[in-house]
Parts: C-alpha cells; structure tokens; sequence
C-alpha cells in the first residue's frame, strides 16, 4: 500500500499479489462516495480501474470489454500476497469469492443503478498485473415495491444488529456501510428501477 503526501492510502496491486475483482459500469453512486476505501484488510472500493491493463492481455479482452472495465465507476478489490502469482489456481477462486460475497452484501443494503459488471482475477508478476480469467455478471434489478421503502422497524433492526454481538466482528465494516448508503440515497428514486 502507498500513501499518498496528503495521508492518503492509495490503493496498488504490488508484485507477486493476485486479486479479484468486479467492475461496475455506471453505478448509481454519490458524488461524496468518490476515490479509494479500504472495506477490510485487503479489500478495497474504488472508482476507478487502479492500474493498466498489460497489451498482451488488452488483446486477448478485446475492445469492448477492455473499454467496459476501464470505464467502469465502482470496482471492488480483493488482494492477498502469493508464492504462485504465474498460476490461476484456488488463491484466485478465493479472491473473486469474496468479491461477490461483497457485492452480494452492498446489494442486500441497496439494489442501485448499473448497467453491468465484469468479474475477474489475475496477478501481477511484473509491470503491470495480468488479468486472466473473466466473466460477465449479471445485472440486478431493483424491485419497484421496495425502492422507495425504508421502515423504521428495519432502521431499529439494524441499529441492534451494529450495538449487538455482532458490531465485534463486523465493526470494522460498518464505515464501509455508511459509505455505500450515503451513495445510495442520493441516488434519484426513477433511475434503473
């Protein structure tokens, strides 16, 4: 991890780390939810792809999801140091596992506003990290009837939930929470729903 001269973490894939990561295009997200977090020890949001993609590897993606990832507003990080960072083995699975299971909590906060996502691993053995598997990630509707509902019995549940046992291991994630839920409402209530 770098830090930057203001005191900023700056978000890198250094040599010998592999990572996962899903690619948002055109997330519904506030202008304040904008820049680097670090959710957990090793896994990052971001707004922006945080490196170049190799040529070799811009090849084999192909224009359209080269430009895809590369434009893409929200992406979600997972990185662990490896011995292997040639091989594409279960480090990698691991990685993109707990991307989604990331994905798949924000979502479980707020259904927002995107027009895809890719999902994909690599490492970074040199210059610049190596993306070698991929996929497309299918798109999440946001219901009509619950968009606009937030009750304040869920509100009491959840607040529970955050003083209660599980604040001890979950604590650490809950400024993560309070970021995506400032980007979520300031999304408008008639975009993607």
């Amino acid at each position: 991890m770098e830090i930057t001269r203001d005191g900023m973490c700056r978000f890198r894939i250094n040599q010998r780390e592999k990572f996962g990561c899903i690619a948002i295009q055109n997330a519904g997200t506030a202008q304040d939810a904008r820049g680097q977090f670090e959710l957990a020890p090793g896994l990052w949001c971001v707004d922006r792809l945080p490196f170049k993609v190799g040529d070799f590897w811009a090849g084999q993606l192909g224009h359209r999801r080269l430009e895809q990832i590369e434009n893409s507003n929200l992406l979600i990080l997972a990185v662990a140091p490896t011995h292997r960072p040639e091989v594409l083995d279960d480090e990698n699975e691991a990685l993109l596992q707990k991307v989604q299971r990331t994905f798949y909590a924000l979502l479980l906060q707020l259904v927002f506003h995107h027009d895809g996502a890719e999902i994909f691993s690599g490492a970074r053995q040199d210059d610049n990290p190596d993306i070698r598997t991929i996929t497309d990630l299918r798109n999440h509707l946001r219901p009509q009837v619950v968009s606009n509902f937030k009750s304040a019995s869920l509100q009491s549940s959840e607040r529970r939930i955050w003083n209660g046992r599980l604040s001890n291991t979950y604590g650490r994630r809950r400024p993560a929470l309070a970021w995506f839920s400032r980007a979520a409402k300031r999304i408008p209530r008639n975009v993607g729903g």
